[in-house]
């Protein structure tokens, strides 16, 4: 790549280290422009997840600013391979955390742990699990699971019944 402000490397450098602070948006804006394609296929990943992909994309390119902002030149790798933990993270954190209510990381896993548990059941068995069962399973109360798996599950609709009815 090489736009008005010339390569990669280049770009990163006067982003970070230049005092015209005109220089360095207009190097950010182009660095941004030219790894839209980037951010775009790690948001392409997280489709269907309660978030549009655009938001996704926007979200993305908060974290490839981070990554331009934080980039070293000296490390020796390439600016796509440190850029992509950090878009991925900045997407994964923002859906972890953009839950109509928030949920904590602890209750999260466990509520995991019960639904994997509960499809080992189903597929081993061919039948559903009983909740007592899946509490055993993970070593917590039947309450502690009922908690969690009621806490994980995902809010379809406001006026929608637990029947599935509307």
């Amino acid at each position: 790549m090489n736009g008005k402000y010339g390569s990669n490397q280049e770009l990163l450098t006067l982003a970070r280290d230049t005092e015209d602070e005109a220089g360095a948006m207009a190097a950010t804006e182009e660095l941004v422009e030219a790894n839209m394609g980037l951010v775009r296929s790690i948001a392409l990943r997280f489709r269907g997840r309660g978030t549009e992909y655009e938001d996704l994309v926007q979200i993305g390119t908060i974290g490839m600013i981070k990554a331009i902002r934080s980039f070293d030149t000296e490390r020796g790798c390439a600016f796509s391979t440190y850029a992509v933990p950090l878009i991925t993270g900045e997407i994964r954190k923002h859906l972890r955390d953009d839950g109509i209510i928030k949920v904590g990381r602890g209750q999260r896993k466990l509520g995991m742990d019960l639904r994997a548990a509960q499809m080992r059941i189903m597929n081993e068995e061919g039948r559903d699990a009983h909740i007592d069962e899946l509490a055993a399973v993970c070593g917590v109360s039947p309450q502690e699971a009922a908690v969690a798996i009621e806490a994980t599950t995902p809010i379809m609709s406001l006026s929608q019944n637990p029947t599935g009815e509307e």
